[in-house]
């Protein structure tokens, strides 16, 4: 939900600044130079759908986080991984923008994605319920919302006529992110498709879980996964940019300049960076703004019974498909072609929304 305050405070903003710049959002930009600014963001964007999987990996982090932190923990006490990861992540997208008022794009998007390299690497060290959740929810979450606003302002600055195919891309490929991650999990951890064995009864509910020749690959599959997130986020962000009256300048400190330095400046498209304080009080003032718009009420009723069951799913279509059919490799291709639907699905309606 909090993603349709971000999107609908994105659009405000840039009408606002649309009228600002007198219409130049596009720019004279190559369109070539475009294209390749989309592949580059959708490269940062194919490495944010990694807690998406969660439903593919959740028993094998379980299986393994028995043995080494508490034989009694059960699949239910990760049941709030997945909306922690949309919590956190959309709690931050807001401060994505707030970062490129104050230092360079790249400079932004590469420390961002370094960062979190660091705490997927952690994550694989981990063998406790709490440092685990810290490593791999908490704090990779909390700095990807930062990161996915980097390259929708990207694309929407190159295009700002596309934003509804463009949004649809960049989902896209969150999606394609989710279906990767889940293959890597399955041919890292389990690739000879073994049994979960381990049968546990809590009550009415049962579970069932690796041995140990499977789950101790769990260490080995973050790893990889930490591999994959920066070879293509630090890939990207050498892609990305923005038109040139976009770009961040830094505020001249020195009073010398030669008269051609002058004219230049003086000629260059002056932008007000906001502190944290006028921030806050803009992003007030449009939210005020947005909550009264019947489009506003419309869109979050949708998307509050539209999001339930792709939870749900992404959450419990593993574990509970082991309770009927305990084929490691079928589900996982289950949960592909999930994953592949919810792709198409974002790119034809972005499309159409345009």
């Amino acid at each position: 939900m909090l993603r349709s305050l971000v999107g609908s405070e994105m659009c405000i903003r840039d009408r606002y600044q649309r009228r600002v710049h007198g219409g130049r959002m596009a720019g004279n930009t190559n369109l070539r130079e475009g294209i390749v600014v989309v592949f580059g963001c959708s490269c940062i964007l194919l490495t944010l759908g990694l807690n998406y999987a969660w439903g593919a990996l959740a028993n094998y982090v379980t299986s393994y986080l028995r043995e080494h932190d508490n034989p009694n923990l059960s699949i239910e006490d990760f049941v709030l991984v997945l909306p922690a990861n949309a919590l956190c992540m959309s709690s931050t997208i807001p401060f994505g923008y707030l970062l490129l008022q104050h230092f360079p794009l790249r400079g932004v998007a590469i420390s961002l994605v370094l960062t979190n390299t660091f705490f997927l690497l952690v994550s694989a060290y981990c063998k406790s319920f709490w440092p685990f959740v810290i490593c791999f929810v908490f704090m990779p979450n909390f700095i990807n919302g930062a990161i996915s606003y980097i390259p929708i302002y990207c694309n929407w600055k190159y295009f700002p006529n596309k934003k509804g195919l463009l949004s649809g891309i960049s989902f896209g490929a969150m999606n394609l992110s989710t279906l990767m991650f889940k293959l890597v999990s399955f041919y890292t951890v389990n690739p000879n498709d073994n049994l979960p064995t381990i049968e546990v009864r809590n009550g009415n509910s049962i579970h069932y879980y690796f041995e140990k020749n499977i789950y101790e690959n769990v260490p080995y599959m973050l790893r990889v996964f930490a591999a994959i997130y920066f070879v293509l986020a630090f890939f990207g962000c050498l892609l990305i940019k923005v038109p040139k009256e976009y770009e961040y300048r830094p505020v001249e400190t020195s009073s010398i300049r030669s008269a051609e330095e002058e004219q230049a400046f003086n000629s260059q498209p002056q932008v007000h960076r906001q502190t944290v304080g006028e921030w806050l009080e803009e992003a007030y003032d449009i939210l005020k703004e947005v909550v009264k718009k019947k489009d506003f009420i419309l869109l979050f009723v949708c998307g509050l019974f539209s999001t339930q069951i792709g939870f749900f799913m992404r959450i419990c279509y593993k574990s509970y498909g082991f309770l009927y059919y305990r084929d490691d490799q079928y589900l996982t291709l289950v949960g592909t072609m999930m994953t592949i639907t919810g792709t198409i699905a974002r790119l034809l309606w972005g499309g159409l929304l345009d």
